[in-house]
């Protein structure tokens, strides 16, 4: 069986995500579902098509960021097998596999559940009012997850990367 080099899953997982964005605003923008200026992300892929195809490359994309974690994970464990490094070292690269997958968690959640104002015209009252179209707090959840857990695994892996020098 074929794997490719490790390195190719944090590159597609970098390349992936931006190309995400640009495709979804590009769709949008040409559907007419978004301004040509520059929205929230989650504005771009409210509607469908590109709420689909929005959602369908960012769970990839969290697949392979997950995928970058477990390599991290690996990399430092053979490190610290290798040397005979501390205990704390081992438990705190064990505790940052699982908020950085965590974090992917919180991606794939961010971007199933988006959120985007949509107009909507009641029967009751002639003018047009705003209404978010999807579950915020869902949407929210997945955000803090990600960028939370993300910054604390940012942080570990520093921490980490000064303990094996």
């Amino acid at each position: 069986m074929y794997l490719p080099p490790l390195y190719t899953y944090p590159l597609v997982s970098s390349l992936l995500l931006p190309a995400t964005f640009l495709l979804t605003y590009t769709i949008s923008v040409y559907l007419g579902h978004t301004e040509l200026d520059w929205p929230y992300i989650s504005d771009t892929a409210t509607r469908p098509p590109e709420s689909c195809i929005f959602s369908q490359l960012v769970n990839i994309g969290a697949l392979f960021v997950a995928i970058t974690f477990y390599i991290r994970y690996k990399q430092v464990s053979e490190y610290c097998n290798s040397y005979q490094l501390p205990r704390q070292l081992r438990n705190l690269n064990y505790a940052s596999l699982w908020v950085g997958w965590g974090g992917a968690l919180g991606l794939s959640i961010l971007a199933n559940f988006q959120v985007g104002v949509e107009k909507v015209k009641y029967f009751q009252i002639s003018n047009q009012t705003s209404q978010e179209t999807e579950v915020w707090w869902v949407h929210n959840v997945g955000l803090y997850l990600c960028f939370g857990l993300g910054m604390i695994w940012i942080w570990s892996c520093i921490i980490t990367s000064f303990g094996l020098h």
